[in-house]
């Protein structure tokens, strides 16, 4: 798969991106967060701000260390 560049842990192929996550991390958790996320932001009517800054809070907790 190329790399886009910046951070070795996350990949983009096409539109589709992969971002590493911690090994105690399944799935379905991380489907459930963004899809957590996603509805609440469109539900509460959260600004294009928030809504970055709320995502990449969720993304950084399940990223893995670093050594």
């Amino acid at each position: 798969m190329p790399s886009t560049g910046g951070s070795p842990q996350r990949r983009c192929h096409r539109r589709a991106c992969w971002i590493a996550v911690r090994p105690d991390v399944r799935l379905d958790e991380v489907m459930a967060l963004v899809t957590a996320t996603g509805h609440g932001a469109l539900a509460g009517g959260w600004s294009d701000d928030l809504r970055r800054r709320t995502l990449a809070l969720v993304l950084t907790a399940l990223r893995p260390a670093t050594s």
